[in-house]
């Protein structure tokens, strides 16, 4: 009768405990597999959590820059509102109605800046848990398949604080004379 398929068969190599008289035992033997088992297990968990660590930083980071900007053009349309143009900058004119300077006003610009501080790290601190979710497929470290696959949630808290940095530029457009 012939072999309809010959290929040879892997065969994972027995652990043999001649070298020690002490581990001849048959608890011993059990005791050293499953340490074995535990250093397979710990390796492979340490190099998954490798792997995945940077793409959830990466997701982390990305959720709460979104989180971030919501919050800030939320509560900084709100706190605007209460003001006119008028409130924030006094503009001077000479008697042919050139405008000679324009001063700001500081009480209300530091009220705003202080107030839209203020409501962006309230609305931060009611934030609860953020969902986020990795694809299965970024699991195995390739480009290939990233993205792809189940996708594992997550949760996200949000911790963090704000830091206000207003600045006024004027610059003078002259009228530049004609070349013509």
């Amino acid at each position: 009768m012939d072999k309809i398929y010959s290929r040879k068969r892997f065969r994972i190599p027995k652990i043999v405990f001649n070298k020690f008289d002490n581990m001849n035992n048959k608890k011993n033997k059990k005791t050293m597999k499953i340490v074995i088992i535990l250093v397979i297990a710990i390796i492979t968990f340490i190099s998954i959590t490798r792997i995945i660590n940077p793409i959830y930083n990466k997701l982390c980071e990305d959720k709460a820059k979104s989180i971030a900007t919501l919050i800030c053009n939320q509560e900084s349309t709100k706190i605007i509102q209460n003001y006119k143009y008028e409130d924030l900058i006094t503009i001077y004119k000479d008697e042919n109605g050139n405008i000679t300077m324009i001063k700001s006003n500081i009480v209300p610009i530091n009220l705003i800046i202080s107030d839209v501080a203020e409501n962006i790290q309230k609305e931060m601190n009611k934030k609860e848990e953020e969902q986020i979710s990795i694809d299965l497929g970024s699991l195995t470290g390739t480009k290939i398949f990233s993205g792809r696959g189940l996708k594992i949630p997550l949760k996200l808290n949000t911790v963090g604080n704000v830091e206000t940095d207003f600045r006024s530029e004027f610059k003078s457009a002259r009228n530049k004379p004609d070349s013509t």
